[in-house]
């Protein structure tokens, strides 16, 4: 539902998670990749849409900057240029098996505002 919401609202630039039409997906998280021009907004739109009630979090670990991997191994950021990029606009949506289409619709208008 997110996904078809998501192209409706005419956010073009919101990358939704893509699945092959011979797959049917089972979701850990529902993870969308905010616009470029967004990234270093995202932790005010983490917050705008808690205060609204919709919780939001950053989508996805960039693992070589994470402690362990940055010491074990000295990777610094610039390493992996596509990883950076996902990782700063990568923003989990809710997702929960009791999500109900009103539920989801008032996320994608949270998400819209």
């Amino acid at each position: 539902m997110l996904a078809k919401q998501a192209s409706f609202i005419g956010v073009k630039t919101i990358q939704t998670p893509r699945v092959d039409a011979r797959c049917e997906p089972v979701f850990q998280s529902y993870v969308i990749l905010l616009p470029k021009n967004l990234a270093a907004k995202r932790s005010a739109l983490i917050r705008r849409l808690k205060e609204r009630g919709v919780e939001t979090t950053f989508g996805t670990y960039h693992l070589p900057l994470t402690a362990f991997y940055r010491a074990r191994y000295g990777f610094q950021r610039g390493d992996f240029p596509v990883t950076n990029d996902v990782s700063e606009r990568a923003l989990t949506m809710p997702l929960y098996e009791g999500l109900s289409e009103h539920d989801q619709e008032k996320v994608v208008q949270q998400l819209r505002e």
